[in-house]
């Protein structure tokens, strides 16, 4: 079991890394501008994805463990709105990739999007497959009449 102490110090590590990068990387900046931020399309090199997503990746993941390793009762806040909450930049990276991915794929995009697809897989399983998390999200749903 990983104590909580350790995943605060991974996820403060992660979330630093990202916004060191966040400078040279536009991808995990967030989006400044009009209607909550704009991507910022004129800003984004094809050879920024790979290191932006699996950043993106790291940090939600973090975020996620946190979730799960949280000492507290799990509760509607503190695990399903605190899911919805965290990923916010793989979220924004995850958004102009796949308008990349879709309609401006080029044999350098379509390189990235091989090398990532089965990292974004392999992602995905590290959430769906957290015994930790589910057992929070299925405490939450099982008092779901009663909070």
């Amino acid at each position: 079991m990983r104590h909580p102490l350790a995943a605060l110090i991974v996820a403060t590590t992660v979330s630093m890394a990202a916004a060191a990068a966040a400078p040279d990387n536009p991808l995990l900046a967030r989006w400044v501008g009009p209607y909550g931020g704009v991507p910022p399309f004129d800003k984004v090199k094809v050879a920024q994805f790979e290191p932006a997503l699996k950043s993106a990746m790291a940090a939600s993941l973090a975020e996620l463990d946190r979730i799960a390793n949280n000492q507290v009762a799990p509760s509607f806040d503190n695990t399903i709105a605190a899911m919805e909450r965290s990923g916010k930049a793989l979220e924004r990276v995850s958004s102009i990739f796949n308008v990349y991915t879709s309609t401006l794929s080029t044999d350098a995009v379509q390189v990235v999007e091989r090398t990532m697809a089965p990292l974004l897989a392999e992602y995905g399983d590290k959430i769906t497959q957290n015994r930790k998390l589910f057992e929070r999200i299925a405490a939450v749903y099982a008092t779901r009449e009663t909070s």
